[in-house]
C-alpha cells in the first residue's frame, strides 16, 4: 500500500503546489508524519524551548543596542554587560533564507533608525512592555535549541524517492 507524503520541493510557498510522494511502507510513513507533528511544535512553540546549554558571562543589564558575533562563531557579545560563550557550530547549520535564526536574530535586535521616516526602531521595548527584561537573551537561547533540535529530527528522516 502506498501512503502519501505532501511537500514542497525548492520553490516558494506562495507559487507552487503541494507534490504528493507516495511512501511504499507504513511504518516510513509514521516516521516521517512524527517528524513533521515535532518539527511544528517546535517551531510554533519556539519561545518555549529550553535554553541552549551555554556560558552567559555577567548580568544585570539586558537591553541590547547591537549583538555582535564572533568570527568563530562561538562568542556573542550581547550588550556591554554581557557575554554568550561556547555556541554550538552547529546551531549555524540550520540556515533560513541564508543564515541561521541566531544570525536573524543579531541582524534584527538591534536599535536602528529609519533615514527616511526618522522612527527609531528599538527591540527593547517589547521586552519593556511585556514586562520580561530577558526576553531577547532567552530568544537567543532559544533560536539555538531550536536550530539544534531540528537538525537532529531533520538528519534522523528515512530516505524517500522525491521522483524527479
Amino acid at each position: 500500500m502506498m501512503l502519501p507524503i505532501i511537500v514542497r520541493l525548492n520553490s516558494p510557498l506562495f507559487s507552487d503546489k503541494p507534490r504528493i510522494i507516495l511512501v511504499e511502507d507504513a511504518e516510513k510513513f509514521w516516521r516521517l508524519n512524527r517528524a513533521g507533528r515535532e518539527l511544528a511544535a517546535i517551531h510554533l512553540n519556539y519561545e518555549q524551548q529550553e535554553p541552549a546549554q551555554v556560558e552567559i558571562i555577567g548580568g544585570g543589564d539586558y537591553r541590547v543596542k547591537k549583538m555582535c558575533l564572533s568570527k568563530d562563531k562561538t562568542l556573542l557579545q550581547y550588550n556591554e554587560y554581557i557575554t554568550i560563550r561556547n555556541i554550538p557550530l552547529r546551531a549555524f547549520e540550520y540556515v533560513v533564507n541564508g543564515r541561521s535564526p541566531l544570525e536573524w536574530i543579531i541582524d534584527r535586535y538591534q536599535i536602528k533608525t529609519d533615514s527616511a521616516s526618522g522612527i527609531v526602531n528599538n527591540p527593547n521595548d517589547w521586552a519593556t512592555e511585556h514586562r520580561d527584561e530577558k526576553y531577547i537573551l532567552k530568544l537567543i537561547l532559544s533560536s539555538i535549541t531550536v536550530s539544534l533540535k531540528t537538525l537532529d529530527i531533520v538528519e534522523s528522516l528515512p530516505e524517500v524517492d522525491f521522483g524527479a
